[in-house]
């Protein structure tokens, strides 16, 4: 995941099953709206609670647990290793410029993530917990480098604009 300053877009860069490498241009505002419901899949996907558990915990227990694991989950992961390694880079074609984002969950744990764009295609990605903890984390790295406003803090959190002047947002 990178940040385009030419394009002011974040550009997402996946490989599929065949190892074709599929681009993907995501603005401010979807970033922002993706935000809030990328927060609920990661806690949707935690291991579930009985009855009896989720009504005992208090919020600022389940808070402080969501961040343990959230940060357990990021600690195994890999940021050293280049994406697509070994492999050229597709820098001749223009990234999808997505303009929805659907999220759905199934009973395997698993969550569908459907990049779409204003010509009808899509681009779906089928993750688990740890690449959905993983692509939050990516995005929390790539905003410091944009000039959104942005403030994105902790997986409990959804996204807070930081209205810094009184810029008009095109």
């Amino acid at each position: 995941m990178s940040y385009s300053s030419e394009e002011d877009r974040i550009i997402l860069r996946v490989s599929s099953t065949t190892n074709e490498e599929i681009c993907l241009f995501l603005t401010r505002r979807l970033v922002n709206d993706f935000w809030t419901i990328l927060v609920p899949a990661m806690q949707q996907s935690e291991p579930t609670l009985n009855d009896m558990q989720r009504t005992l915990e208090m919020p600022e227990v389940k808070k402080i647990k969501q961040e343990i694991q959230h940060q357990q989950i990021i600690k195994k992961s890999d940021y050293t290793t280049p994406f697509n390694k070994g492999k050229k880079p597709q820098t001749e074609k223009i990234p999808m410029l997505t303009t929805k984002i659907s999220i759905n969950t199934n009973n395997s744990n698993m969550t569908l993530i459907v990049f779409s764009s204003s010509d009808g295609k899509n681009v779906n990605l089928n993750l688990n917990q740890e690449l959905i903890h993983n692509l939050y984390e990516l995005i929390v790295k790539v905003l410091p480098s944009t000039n959104w406003r942005l403030a994105l803090k902790g997986i409990t959190n959804t996204a807070i604009i930081e209205n810094k002047t009184n810029s008009v947002l095109h």
